[in-house]
């Protein structure tokens, strides 16, 4: 099974972009995640974010993914599709990303879980 689930906040306004000759939209997000947690003491250890690009095709994700600004917090399940793709150079790169477009593909707010304290 290829399933992604991610919550994080995105580090910039979601992108709409038009494909197929503009009959059709989609939205990239670039979400954040971290992998913070509390050492013996009960400090917080902070990690650096990793980042996550999502691409929503599905049309009722679109609608909710439009209005999205910097910072919001979202919930992500979908799957991930790798690719290679050569650079300006001729070079191999390599992507993953998240593309929310099957029929149990979501994307939402969060639900309500515990928060942590500023430090």
């Amino acid at each position: 099974m290829n399933l992604v689930h991610l919550i994080g906040r995105l580090g910039k306004d979601a992108e709409v972009k038009a494909y197929k000759d503009g009959e059709k939209e989609m939205v990239i997000l670039n979400i954040a995640t971290s992998n913070d947690y509390k050492d013996d003491t009960g400090a917080w250890v902070r990690r650096p974010a990793d980042w996550h690009r999502v691409v929503v095709f599905k049309p009722g994700a679109l609608d909710f993914c439009k209005g999205l600004k910097k910072g919001a917090q979202v919930e992500v399940k979908a799957a991930l599709k790798s690719g290679k793709f050569a650079d300006a150079e001729g070079k191999d790169q390599y992507s993953a990303e998240i593309l929310v477009q099957g029929p149990y593909d979501t994307v939402r707010e969060p639900k309500k879980r515990e928060t942590r304290e500023a430090a």
